[in-house]
């Protein structure tokens, strides 16, 4: 049965008018495009429908909408590619339907058809489709079991199954809409948190319980990824003709009359007007730029390390042709078959064997461990943005550097290293009450540990050009750039144990009693025997230093 939630929304969807002129049509569908466009990308790169793709595709688009999942295909997709596939645009609304067509028309689109169909029980024949996609539909359709069961159906084996919905704790356009509501001389009522799961499933909106559905129903293979969504607002304007059916579908469903009929015919000029003022007139980005929105690493996210290029010849960093700094993957590490990499909030000893060691590494580790060119590489602060910014240039990607310390000894024909490495990686301040909460990366350090031992062969490595070259790290993490003792608490006990009183007076003691024996030592023995036979002089420090200078210790070799 249909929540009130979703019968209200589903009457706003079934309203809209399809024969509008083409201005109305292009605003109404830039509108709803700033919202969803760039989650269409985003999913159609997961289901590999994107610039790589190389093979003719069936693909129904189902919920389609005003189709941004099609109109991304078409500016991203080979012309003669897509003329080989078929892609069918399906929605229960006729209106959408009609807007696809003329957008279709109007833009010249290939290989695309329409239908009015309902998601939960379509009459297309099965296993015709390559692929299947649901752009922001799941978390609204009364049934989305059965839409799973006619996916199944409709299928080829080995197709491919993707859709997109609003995370639970989806903020976006809520807040800036309550603020609206809340300065209103009425009582204009809207729920904290907005559900996400209109039909009323909250596992629909949560990654845990999407997979937990997918597989139940016999999907395999299943990634669930939350992908972290910024909109560019330009305008209180904007922002009204974007959420219009939004702030509508708050009205109509938690408003009473008494509220709607006060609300008639200033509502609209209410929002610009406290936007502008909240904004001072400027323009603001939704879930942009601000701590928690951007996306964080959970525990254990794989996190890649990257090394700045240099030249064999001089150890100087190379550029591209943009005239930046390249960077390249950390070698590849046995271990893993991959290049090194890091996971969040994860301590602990790990292993990175570089197979072979050619000759122009060989000369590279020369320059890293004689310091003439460190082994700088970077870190990426946080996962990568999934952002679309309308009128902006996208959130760039901030890094962290890790310049990797490497110690050891050069020789004429083979050098030696220091092959266990100690990493440091701080996290900017941010929940951390828990073990394993999110967080970005602040900074981080790396260097080797007893670059001196090759002298009892533990953690070093004599290297030659075609050895292996085993590399081990300890890594530890900090929840704060700070270093272990923070406002007089110590908040790390670095080498173990703690420091009570009792340690420091017992320490002092100590310290006490051992400056009463050395003294009774010194005065009762060692000196009458050094001044016996001497001038005062040449037996004080200050003469000693004096008239010996160059003959003490620390200062050149000793002379008998």
């Amino acid at each position: 049965m249909a929540t009130d939630q979703q019968k209200e929304l589903q009457k706003l969807y079934g309203s809209v008018p399809s024969d509008v002129d083409d201005e109305k049509l292009d605003q109404a569908i830039a509108a709803s495009e700033r919202v969803v466009r760039g989650p269409a990308g985003l999913l159609l790169a997961q289901a590999r429908l994107d610039e790589s793709t190389s093979e003719p595709f069936v693909l129904l688009d189902n919920a389609c909408g005003t189709g941004p999942i099609v109109a991304h295909l078409q500016e991203h997709i080979d012309r003669k590619l897509l003329s080989k596939s078929k892609i069918v645009c399906a929605d229960f609304n006729a209106n959408l339907v009609d807007m696809v067509k003329r957008r279709a028309t109007k833009h010249d689109w290939v290989a695309v058809e329409t239908a009015v169909v309902d998601a939960q029980h379509s009459a297309f024949p099965e296993k015709v489709f390559s692929h299947v996609t649901i752009n922001f539909a799941m978390h609204i359709i009364t049934k989305p079991e059965a839409v799973l069961q006619d996916t199944m159906r409709l299928l080829q084996p080995g197709g491919l199954f993707a859709f997109s919905v609003w995370h639970k704790d989806m903020k976006g356009w809520s807040p800036d809409l309550r603020s609206c509501f809340e300065a209103l001389p009425f009582d204009a009522p809207m729920p904290n948190p907005v559900p996400m799961a209109i039909h009323g499933k909250p596992q629909w909106t949560d990654p845990d319980g999407i997979e937990k559905e997918l597989r139940s129903h016999g999907f395999e293979n299943i990634q669930v990824k939350t992908s972290s969504y910024i909109v560019c607002v330009h305008s209180a304007e904007e922002y009204l003709q974007s959420y219009r059916m939004m702030k509508d579908w708050m009205v109509n469903t938690y408003w009473t009359e008494d509220s709607k009929q006060k609300a008639q015919n200033m509502l609209d000029d209410h929002i610009v007007k406290h936007l502008k003022d909240k904004y001072n007139g400027q323009g603001w980005d939704l879930n942009c730029l601000k701590e928690g929105v951007l996306p964080s690493y959970h525990y254990g996210a794989p996190i890649n390390v990257e090394c700045m290029n240099r030249s064999i010849e001089t150890g100087e960093h190379i550029q591209d042709a943009k005239n930046e700094i390249e960077w390249i993957p950390f070698p590849v590490c046995n271990e893993t078959g991959k290049s090194l990499e890091f996971n969040y909030g994860v301590e602990g000893e790990m292993n990175c064997t570089i197979p072979m060691i050619d000759d122009p590494f060989f000369h590279l580790l020369e320059f890293y461990i004689h310091s003439d060119a460190p082994l700088a590489c970077r870190l990426p602060a946080r996962p990568s943005a999934h952002v679309e910014m309308v009128g902006e240039k996208p959130h760039e990607q901030e890094f962290i550097p890790l310049v990797f310390a490497l110690a050891g000894t050069l020789q004429l024909s083979h050098l030696h290293i220091s092959t266990h490495l100690n990493i440091l990686l701080h996290s900017t301040p941010k929940h951390h009450i828990h073990p394993h909460d999110s967080g970005v990366l602040d900074s981080g350090a790396a260097y080797s540990t007893s670059p001196l031992s090759h002298m009892d062969g533990s953690f070093t490595k004599r290297l030659v050009i075609g050895d292996p070259l085993p590399l081990s790290f300890s890594v530890r993490w900090f929840p704060t750039p700070a270093l272990p003792k923070t406002d007089g608490k110590v908040e790390w006990q670095g080498m173990g144990g703690h420091i009570y009183a009792s340690t420091v007076f017992y320490a002092l003691v100590s310290f006490i009693a051992g400056v009463l024996v050395s003294g009774v030592y010194f005065f009762g023995i060692i000196l009458p025997k050094r001044l016996k036979g001497r001038g005062l002089g040449g037996a004080t420090p200050l003469g000693y230093g004096v008239n010996g200078v160059g003959n003490g210790w620390g200062y050149s070799k000793r002379l008998d």
